[in-house]
């Protein structure tokens, strides 16, 4: 079985190398590293820091690092919002509107998985739980904007 440090080498290497989200160069200038040694973590050689991963997360800005980080725990991820007081009725309203659509997809992956045989198989789960990790995102974000309003 991997352990977390592996999962997050795999992950690095699913969005460096296979999606190549930024390059590989880039990267490792970022953290100070020479190109090699990104790598090194990359194929699961030498372990990245804790530091190494909040650097990456920071750099990337890809909700994937932030899920796979806070995976296990209470926490969900979501971007920080930068909006001003006149903004923020508009960043509820998008809230909202992103949770509606996020909720319905979700709805339609459970009636999709449900109508052939009144079952959930194993991969109808998992997309069942992408919908739904999405849907408790936009809540949360929902959430936070409805915080930040006076």
């Amino acid at each position: 079985m991997a352990d977390n440090s592996t999962e997050f080498a795999s992950l690095m290497y699913q969005l460096l190398i296979a999606e190549e989200v930024k390059a590989v160069k880039e990267v490792a200038a970022e953290l100070g590293l020479k190109e090699q040694a990104l790598y090194a973590r990359l194929y699961g050689r030498v372990r990245f820091s804790v530091e190494e991963a909040r650097l990456i997360l920071a750099y990337l800005g890809d909700v994937r690092v932030a899920d796979h980080l806070l995976e296990g725990s209470a926490y969900v991820a979501i971007a920080r919002s930068d909006k001003h007081d006149g903004e923020k009725s508009d960043g509820v309203r998008e809230g909202a509107t992103s949770t509606l659509f996020d909720v319905t997809d979700l709805m339609k992956e459970v009636e999709g998985a449900l109508s052939d045989d009144g079952r959930i198989d194993h991969r109808e789960k998992i997309d069942i739980e992408k919908r739904l990790h999405e849907a408790e995102r936009s809540l949360t974000a929902l959430r936070n904007a409805l915080s930040g309003l006076h």
